[in-house]
């Protein structure tokens, strides 16, 4: 009974809006529409790696700008904009990060600097992504923030909402992300974990249907991703390739 109340549009909105509001993880709302096949999960797992580690474009790259930027550096390509944002562009893609720094006692800092502890950014990037298997138009913003810049490990939170374009696809999301950690060594993540709400509208056979998936960090280089509870499959944070488990 819970998850018809849940699968109803209002419900959803309604759960949706109250995890944005208390910075809870995002609850699993499945669709009223169409049912997707294994294939389709194939296909949204592929996307939610592409989406999560995507050599440009995806979450890791993004995330990592934003911990050297609050650490007082500037990712490559990047310069500092008139209006104070820093931006740029690398690989197709657009970046913008409008990023306000403190020190540890939340203290707002002028600039960001090796003093910088505490970090909220705002993050915009979009563009054309050529993948060797396919080509991806995105749009996306995050609202994230940082504690512990000056740490080996930078621990980020917040939510994201985003849409991808591929010929077969057009992709909606919605994501929180939960304690992630990002090891400045590795430039990767390590520990926490994202969850994805998506909705797919597929043109060939036409029809839209919706997936929760959540990404566990396992610490190794790789994420897990298991969709509907059901699906389960292995990511390379550094390629953003997909294995089926």
């Amino acid at each position: 009974m819970v998850r018809r109340l849940l699968n109803s549009s209002y419900m959803k909105l309604l759960t949706l809006a109250s995890c944005s509001l208390l910075g809870l993880p995002l609850v699993a709302c499945s669709s009223s529409g169409d049912a997707a096949s294994s294939a389709d999960y194939d296909d949204v797992a592929q996307n939610v790696g592409t989406s999560a580690a995507a050599p440009n474009g995806g979450d890791m790259n993004a995330m990592m700008d934003v911990v050297l930027i609050g650490s007082g550096d500037l990712p490559l390509g990047m310069t500092i904009a008139d209006n104070g944002h820093v931006a740029g562009a690398w690989g197709g893609i657009t970046y913008d990060f409008e990023i306000v720094c403190r020190d540890g006692q939340g203290t707002t800092l002028a600039s960001c600097t090796t003093r910088t502890q505490l970090a909220d950014g705002k993050v915009d990037w979009s563009g054309t992504l050529a993948l060797p298997a396919v080509t991806v138009s995105m749009k996306r913003h995050g609202d994230w923030s940082l504690m512990n810049l000056q740490a080996p490990s930078v621990k980020l939170a917040g939510n994201s909402s985003f849409s991808f374009d591929e010929p077969a696809y057009h992709f909606d999301y919605d994501a929180a992300y939960m304690s992630v950690f990002i090891d400045k060594d590795s430039r990767l993540a390590t520990a926490g974990e994202i969850q994805y709400d998506i909705t797919a509208q597929k043109t060939s056979p036409a029809k839209t249907f919706q997936i929760h998936a959540d990404v566990t960090f396992n610490g190794d280089g790789t994420a897990t991703a298991v969709l509907d509870d059901s699906y389960r499959y292995s990511i390379n944070l550094t390629t953003g390739a997909v294995s089926k488990l």
